[in-house]
């Protein structure tokens, strides 16, 4: 008998949890999201750039039920939550005063839940149980977060029966982390986690939301993430200063450039002119972002002409940008960098996420793989002491259902012509957002929350 696939590990973990906190899981629907690790383009998504993410084989699962329930039958009804990293229930009410509480991973489906809240017809709330399961590892810059929030999106996709769409899920969860969380993050980690599609990775124009896939099927190469076991938080303050000294560089170029209304936007000969008109640490931002950028666009050229020997520089490059320019790398992250610089068979590595721990990507030869996983657990083991984690991916697929939500939506007449009334509105408004063009990457731009 073969041994269960992750997924469905991961499945039967969520489903046995469901059972202990909420009772038989009949009819439930069974729902997943990825984690991404980005292969280049770090800290450029808010600053309307270019990324090129790919989704990873770990994963979040979900399976819930649920309903919307008249407002004034809604007093014992209301939204529970549990997960296998926190295995206590998380209970909340779906209204118009949802607010972010104590318990913080709550907050991410807490806000979730408030950005869906617009597809609940008048006069009804959500009501659900959920529970959660999931082997992306947490603070390990592989958007444990972002995997969670998207999983939850979906779920609540089949509960209201109303299909928003890979870009407006994507941006509805990005609303959560700016209004529920604090973070002010990119679109890039909700996105991926999203839209990806399996065997290859995408290239993001975080300013248009316009994409397009670039082939990664070569089965002589592949990535190996490997995770320092320190793990990151966007949420500090290191985060939102980086974003701020953005903001600064932009409006000093801004002065003599005015088209300019984000990094995006500026040349590294603009972020020159203003080197001595800013603070030491602004100009160092913005040169990473600007050149950041630039190697983006070159290593998804290069990546679609097979060409690894620039996709590895351009990764390693990257690196070195972060560590020097945004200073957000750490001395385990550049070690392992480090290692693998030093391994035949290898390209390119980088760290990849917000940075501040977390992982490292490395293109590597595929049947140099093995050899590479042994040295970088070998040496950094003997150089700190710890351990640390290697894994082989290859792109998977977005966001999906497993199985449908089985148990009937509605119990009565108004309630189901309510929500087919907001299912044409839907429908109606992604036929107008496919029809506006196409974006800067040569693509078609996708529908947002407007």
């Amino acid at each position: 008998m073969a041994a269960p696939s992750l997924t469905e590990e991961l499945t039967n973990t969520a489903t046995a949890l469901f059972e202990a906190s909420f009772g038989p899981s009949d009819g439930c629907a069974v729902v997943f999201a990825p984690g991404r690790v980005n292969l280049i383009g770090e800290h450029t998504d808010y600053n309307g750039g270019f990324v090129m993410p790919l989704a990873l084989g770990k994963k979040t699962v979900v399976v819930g039920r649920g309903s919307m329930v008249p407002r004034e039958k809604a007093g014992s009804a209301g939204c529970r939550i549990i997960s296998s990293a926190a295995p206590e229930v998380v209970s909340f009410k779906a209204d118009q005063d949802l607010q972010p509480g104590k318990v913080e991973w709550a907050n991410y489906i807490k806000g979730v839940v408030a950005a869906f809240r617009k597809d609940v017809p008048e006069g009804y709330e959500l009501s659900f149980d959920a529970a959660i399961a999931s082997n992306v590892p947490l603070g390990g810059g592989l958007s444990s977060s972002a995997a969670l929030e998207v999983s939850m999106a979906t779920l609540l996709e089949e509960i209201t029966g109303v299909r928003v769409g890979g870009v407006d899920k994507a941006l509805r969860c990005q609303w959560s982390d700016h209004n529920f969380m604090g973070i002010p993050c990119g679109i890039m980690d909700q996105f991926v986690s999203a839209l990806a599609v399996a065997g290859t990775t995408l290239l993001v124009d975080c300013r248009t939301n316009a994409f397009e896939t670039v082939p990664l099927d070569d089965s002589g190469v592949v990535f190996v993430v490997t995770n320092t076991g320190i793990r990151h938080r966007n949420a500090s303050g290191a985060y939102g200063e980086r974003v701020q000294q953005c903001k600064d560089a932009v409006e000093a170029i801004k002065k003599r450039h005015p088209e300019v209304e984000q990094l995006r936007d500026a040349s590294l000969a603009w972020v020159l002119e203003v080197k001595d008109e800013v603070d030491e640490k602004v100009f160092k931002r913005a040169r990473h972002v600007v050149s950041e950028d630039r190697r983006t666009l070159c290593c998804a050229m290069a990546l679609r002409r097979k060409d690894y020997g620039i996709v590895g520089g351009c990764m390693t490059e990257s690196h070195t940008s972060l560590r020097d320019d945004y200073e957000v790398s750490i001395k385990e992250l550049d070690l392992l960098v480090s290692i693998a610089m030093g391994t035949d068979g290898v390209y390119g590595s980088r760290m990849t996420g917000g940075g501040f721990g977390g992982c490292t990507v490395t293109l590597v030869k595929a049947e140099a793989a093995e050899a590479l996983m042994t040295k970088l657990r070998e040496e950094y083991l003997a150089e700190t002491g710890n351990a640390c984690e290697c894994v082989v991916t290859s792109p998977c697929d977005g966001a999906g259902v497993l199985v449908p939500l089985r148990r009937p939506l509605f119990k009565n007449t108004a309630l189901r012509i309510a929500a087919s009334v907001a299912l044409v509105a839907c429908a109606v408004s992604a036929v107008v957002a496919a029809s506006r063009g196409r974006g800067s990457c040569g693509v078609r731009a996708h529908g947002h929350v407007a």
